[in-house]
């Protein structure tokens, strides 16, 4: 049984490589909403588990991540002096073949810098992108930290939807079918995209936002951007329930500290 599930994975993985993340994002390619602008920084190793990111390679420190066997930590800089966040355990995720991205914005419009870092497992296939998405948003003179996990992030989850300078940030996940049956007879497996608006430095569910969401789409080995048809509300439901936890964390909560 156990080599049975094995191979499964395996062909799964191969399927995943096989297939372009975008081909199953939320949005078609003329339906897309507009990115909301971000600067993606410049990394530079410091030691074998230490990176730092500025604007430039080289430049003034704006973030340092030190990724170690239980996890991965952040900093935050302004200037040369001590760092203003952390370092504090952000992640449990720890990728030497894949280093985190990070990326600046004022993403509250309030004149201060933010910063987005993803933090990747590694692997092969969907395993490959596992990941966990870092906010760091400023508020009232201090910064607040916020913690997505994410399958597959890209710059296109970073959007405005409605052109109006407002950050929404939409959260993808991959769903496993498990043993639960379409319409069709058959399992599937499925991204589920979900919205999340940020208000101040925090960030709310908001899947009103836009018709249609939370979205299901069916990874069907072909270009799609629809709804499924194939799962009732029911069936949706018990599917996601083994995916809430931890989906979304902010510092102090154990999931970043388990």
């Amino acid at each position: 049984m156990l080599r049975i599930v094995l191979i499964s994975f395996a062909f799964l993985a191969i399927k995943l490589e096989s297939a372009s993340f975008p081909d199953y994002a939320p949005f078609a390619q003329n339906e897309k909403p507009k990115r909301y602008r971000v600067v993606e920084l410049a990394h530079w190793p410091t030691s074998e588990h230490k990176i730092e990111f500025g604007i430039t390679v080289n430049s003034v420190r704006l973030l340092e991540v030190l990724q170690e066997d239980n996890g991965t930590s952040l900093a935050m800089f302004k200037g040369s002096g001590p760092p203003v966040v952390g370092p504090v355990r952000v992640s449990r995720l720890v990728s030497g073949l894949s280093p985190p991205r990070a990326y600046q914005a004022d993403l509250n419009r309030d004149g201060e810098p933010d910063y987005i870092v993803e933090i990747y497992s590694g692997g092969n296939g969907i395993a490959r992108c596992y990941s966990n998405v870092v906010f760091v948003v400023s508020s009232n003179r201090q910064y607040a930290t916020t913690v997505f996990k994410a399958d597959c992030p890209s710059e296109d989850d970073l959007v405005d939807l409605f052109g109006d300078g407002r950050f929404q940030y939409i959260q993808p996940t991959f769903v496993f079918g498990s043993e639960v049956k379409g319409k069709d007879g058959r399992v599937h497996n499925y991204w589920v995209y979900n919205i999340y608006a940020l208000e101040g430095a925090s960030f709310k569910l908001q899947n009103s936002l836009r018709t249609g969401f939370p979205k299901w789409i069916m990874y069907a080995g072909i270009v799609n951007h629809r709804a499924t048809e194939q799962l009732t509300a029911e069936q949706k439901q018990l599917l996601w329930k083994p995916y809430e936890e931890c989906l979304v964390s902010v510092l102090g909560d154990t999931c970043l500290t388990r």
